[in-house]
């Protein structure tokens, strides 16, 4: 088993690491976006949930944390082939997304699951003031997630980046109506 990992180029093993990134960081991300209506459930977040969320949380930074690096090695071995493809800059703007959409989750949402911890969500003007952005940040996840992973596992082809940020923007547009329109039920104010 050694030799195998002996035998693997930098490249080769900044691949498998991206991909080690990707799993971390997506897959906690759908972790987020399944427990997150599973405890609003109860019409209140527990300390205890609000913990979790952010442990989780803290998973997919490192996911992303090693996306960037192993990513950016990768770029940097062939950076005019990649600044020439319209899918890798569709899959960069669609990683901004991520980041910023993470961030925002990460330095404004988690702080007012905080602070609303243990209350019922009606309780909290707060959380009802931003019920709407925290159930649009986990559509914007769900949907940037799962584009940037189709785009990285898409190999060779002829891609137009605004027929790929298009498709993206009407996906994101639908999941954000759905969420718009799921967040009494997902977050119940009576």
């Amino acid at each position: 088993m050694l030799t195998v990992f002996a035998s693997l180029s930098a490249l080769q093993i900044a691949a498998i690491a991206h991909v080690v990134g990707v799993v971390l960081g997506m897959g906690s991300a759908f972790v987020t976006d399944v427990l997150f209506p599973k405890f609003a459930k109860k019409g209140s977040f527990t300390k205890s949930d609000v913990v979790t969320i952010r442990t989780v949380s803290a998973l997919v930074w490192a996911g992303v944390a090693l996306i960037v690096i192993t990513g950016g090695y990768m770029v940097a071995q062939d950076i005019e082939g990649h600044l020439a493809s319209d899918k890798f800059l569709a899959k960069m703007t669609i990683v901004a997304v991520v980041v910023v959409n993470g961030a925002v989750f990460h330095f404004v949402h988690l702080p007012i699951l905080e602070r609303s911890a243990g209350r019922p969500f009606r309780q909290s003007a707060e959380f009802m003031r931003n019920r709407t952005y925290l159930a649009a940040s986990g559509a914007i996840s769900l949907v940037s997630w799962l584009a940037a992973f189709l785009l990285g596992s898409l190999r060779r082809g002829n891609y137009d980046y605004f027929n790929i940020i298009g498709w993206y923007a009407a996906i994101l547009v639908i999941a954000l109506l759905g969420s718009f329109f799921m967040k009494d039920r997902v977050f119940p104010h009576e």
